[in-house]
């Protein structure tokens, strides 16, 4: 379950700096500059989800985890196939 809640956060924390727009307002997740973004960060936090998965005992946050890095995989242009992967891993999840 700390895996899940770790990948969670570094996957939010690596988007910190793509959140706010110029006066302030949050940004969704679709309106952020994606050069913002830390990829590193969110790797890290991929990582970390996949071994969190590895447990077979899915809860709350590695599905929130899952959830995000799908959609951040997708903004950051990454291949079909990682997509793909993402993807079934939610499944298994829900």
């Amino acid at each position: 379950m700390l895996e899940g809640l770790l990948a969670l956060m570094l996957l939010h924390h690596a988007r910190r700096d793509a959140r706010l727009g110029a006066n302030g307002e949050v940004l969704s997740l679709e309106d952020q500059d994606r050069s913002l973004w830390r990829r590193g960060e969110t790797g890290e936090g991929i990582a970390i989800l996949e071994r969190a998965l590895r447990h077979g005992r899915p809860g709350p946050y590695q599905l929130h985890a899952a959830r995000l890095a799908y959609r951040t995989a997708i903004r950051l242009s990454q291949s079909d196939a990682e997509r793909l992967f993402l993807a079934k891993k939610m499944e298994a999840l829900a």
